[in-house]
């Protein structure tokens, strides 16, 4: 009856929230490790060049 429809109704936008807040969460998570990934080799360039400079 009424239920029914109404559940039919909020599902699939429930679903879609999901999905957003899914897709948002995830492209932070990616942006925090692309950040921390640049700076770990920004860290070990700085290192290598260090050590070339050292060996020079």
């Amino acid at each position: 009856g009424l239920m029914t429809t109404t559940y039919n109704i909020t599902t699939p936008r429930k679903h879609q929230l999901n999905f957003l807040n899914a897709k948002i969460i995830y492209l932070i998570f990616v942006k925090r490790i692309y950040i921390i990934w640049q700076a770990k080799i920004k860290d070990e360039w700085r290192r290598f060049l260090y050590s070339i400079v050292v060996l020079m």
